[in-house]
């Protein structure tokens, strides 16, 4: 298939910003946490968790559909952009089958990489304490694992207001942490002239 990096790479910036934008309208102007927000829906209660110090809160499903579904294609697209660098270009909107798709080199620079940014703040290891012990869920900033429970997000969320689409537990998180480290990637194999 004959793909158009640069118009690619402009489309993923795009979504990027677009992303931004959400996040801003969900937590409000100006206010920039260190982590982006994570979604956690477990049955009928939607819960955000900011930070660590943040106690999660009930919200409405209808206030986060846009920002996982804005993230979730923002991601893919810049999976999908590193591996039409790597020659490997794939369709589809499973992140995990993109991901999977990624060199052995890639992935590696990409754990490294969120591992750099996971360990620059306490504020992650509360954040995946909160989660772990508030919420039940098995939770780590391992790239394979966010993006394996992220993975279908955008088909999920697009559709939330199907019948029956509350009946599971669904989570989203790492987006901006996978975004830096996916981007740090495109940058070290295509730099910029």
């Amino acid at each position: 298939m004959n793909i158009d990096i640069e118009k690619l790479h402009k489309t993923a910036d795009n979504h990027h910003s677009a992303t931004m934008a959400v996040i801003d309208w969900i937590i409000g102007r100006n206010y920039k946490p260190i982590v982006s927000p994570i979604i956690v829906k477990k049955a009928e209660q939607v819960f955000l968790i900011i930070d660590g110090s943040n106690n999660e809160k009930p919200k409405e499903v209808d206030s986060f559909d846009a920002y996982i579904t804005l993230a979730s294609f923002s991601l893919e697209l810049k999976l999908k952009l590193l591996l039409a660098i790597e020659n490997e270009f794939k369709k589809g909107h499973n992140l995990s089958s993109l991901y999977d798709n990624l060199s052995n080199d890639s992935k590696i620079y990409i754990q490294n990489k969120v591992d750099e940014i996971t360990q620059t703040s306490e504020k992650y290891n509360e954040i995946s304490k909160k989660i772990n012990d508030d919420l039940g869920i098995k939770f780590s900033w391992n790239v394979k694992d966010l993006i394996s429970n992220s993975s279908n997000a955008f088909n999920k969320w697009r559709y939330h207001f199907e019948v029956n689409s509350n009946a599971d537990l669904t989570w989203f998180a790492g987006y901006s942490e996978l975004q830096k480290a996916i981007d740090s990637r495109i940058a070290q194999l295509q730099p910029i002239s």
